[in-house]
């Protein structure tokens, strides 16, 4: 999974990947450490996901003051699954981190 993290007002950013079966998703992948400024491109692979299965998944970011959500999109993997293969998936999420978003 792909994403753009978009940090504005400063602020210690933390964000990560929430993604499932259904667009309630239900598992997310470990912190990302963004910093307090600026744009970071964000990845993580993940594993065990079942061949020839839809997965939805979002990008969140959080600073401390607040949470926000990226847009939910979706992805289709192919073939065997061994380190992540998908169709498609990306996402992006901004926070201005002054707890106003």
């Amino acid at each position: 999974m792909n994403g753009l993290a978009i940090i504005n007002d400063g602020g210690a950013a933390n964000g990560w990947f929430e993604y499932g079966f259904t667009t309630g998703l239900g598992n997310r992948t470990p912190n990302q450490y963004l910093g307090s400024s600026g744009s970071k491109n964000v990845s993580q692979q993940i594993f065990g996901l079942q061949t020839g299965t839809s997965y939805f998944f979002r990008f969140v970011m959080d600073n401390g003051d607040s949470t926000d959500y990226g847009e939910v999109k979706s992805f289709t993997t192919y073939g065997s699954v061994s380190g992540g293969n998908t169709s498609g998936g990306s996402n992006s999420g901004s926070s201005n981190n002054s707890g106003t978003n």
